[in-house]
């Protein structure tokens, strides 16, 4: 009795930390979305902690590099700005946070099977699913009127990026589960899935492709990994970008011109970046340049008031130069080589998920 109810524990909190991640708005905030789910997580992490430790007092997982490198960068980006424009409390409570919801979730899945975290995560990404489902039907209003599925979120980015993400976990439980149990996997993958789909976004539609490819053709030949698929992957990458340029092809070129001016900036300090938070306070600069230069370019009417580069790659390069870049490629290159020292399906189905963040980050 006492293990199962520390097992209940253990999961009450793992699922706050999904339902506040995804559910999770206050008017407190300027940014009430992202801000609330932010703080509300940090909280959240920080009691769980105390409370892991409280309740598992001779558990402890050991720390791989990969999480020493994720500690390293993380501690680094505050560091580097105080030196370059002063301390930033934000900076240091947000990494302080990762470090420790990392950290519990090392403990957590080296306690538990990480099925039940996939059960839990889907769960809770199949309330989220159906919450934008309802949105779209009319029955619940969304948090930006300009769109009809959005979530917890402003827009339907982060509601797509969140079930794009998940959608591995739901075709584990499909595999791996058997009768009943597996009719609701199906029928939570199919609402997963519709959301995507009403959400319109074509980087998510993306990252399905990709992962849907990758897992065909692991699935017929073994997990192991082939040395031709991130080139298959390249290739499915650039042709659905081009696709689905043309399905808003406004957008795209909105997207083309942001990409343009941030390569502008990279092209000024291309090895150690402009520093952290550069690109909110440089990139109109950029664009105004661009525009003072030539008036009469046909993305004249797309411009607006940008604060991201709507790609994570072009954000860290813009920011932290090539050694951010080569950091990045290091923590993946340390991901990859762990999952070939010992694969199994469990690893596959969450190196998938991981799979989904690299692609959507793309846009």
């Amino acid at each position: 009795m006492h293990h199962k109810c520390i097992y209940l524990a253990d999961i009450v909190l793992f699922g706050l930390m999904c339902g506040i991640s995804l559910f999770a708005v206050s008017e407190l905030f300027v940014n009430r979305e992202i801000t609330a789910k932010w703080f509300g997580l940090i909280l959240t992490v920080s009691f769980a902690g105390i409370l892991w430790h409280i309740l598992h007092r001779n558990v402890y997982a050991p720390v791989q590099p990969v999480f020493m490198l994720i500690a390293a960068c993380l501690i680094l980006v505050p560091l580097r700005d105080g030196y370059v424009s002063g301390f930033n409390l934000r900076l240091l409570i947000f990494p302080g946070g990762l470090l420790l919801m990392l950290y519990f979730l090392i403990q957590m899945t080296e306690t538990y099977p990480a099925s039940d975290s996939f059960r839990l995560i889907t769960a809770v990404v199949v309330g989220m699913a159906g919450y934008g489902l309802l949105q779209y039907a009319g029955i619940f209003r969304t948090l930006n009127p300009n769109f009809r599925i959005t979530g917890g979120f402003d827009n339907p980015a982060g509601f797509a990026a969140a079930l794009s993400i998940t959608l591995p976990y739901a075709v584990y439980l499909i595999r791996e589960t058997a009768g009943r149990t597996r009719y609701i996997s199906m029928a939570a993958f199919a609402v997963i899935l519709s959301a995507i789909v009403l959400s319109g976004s074509r980087a998510a539609v993306t990252a399905c492709l990709v992962v849907a490819v990758c897992y065909l053709c692991c699935r017929f030949s073994g997990i192991k990994l082939r040395k031709w698929m991130p080139l298959a992957i390249a290739v499915l990458l650039i042709a659905s970008a081009i696709m689905l340029y043309f399905l808003k092809k406004d957008s795209a070129d909105g997207r083309l011109l942001i990409w343009q001016r941030t390569w502008d900036m990279i092209r000024d300090h291309p090895m150690m970046g402009h520093g952290q938070g550069a690109f909110q306070a440089k990139y109109m600069l950029y664009q105004a340049g661009y525009f003072e230069a030539y008036p009469d370019s046909r993305y004249a009417s797309l411009a607006d008031n940008v604060l991201h580069p709507f790609n994570e790659y072009l954000l860290v390069w813009s920011e932290h130069g090539i050694a951010g870049l080569c950091i990045f490629a290091l923590l993946g290159f340390m991901l990859i080589r762990s999952y070939h020292r010992s694969p199994d399906f469990t690893k596959f189905i969450a190196g998938l998920s991981l799979l989904a963040v690299v692609v959507f980050s793309f846009f």
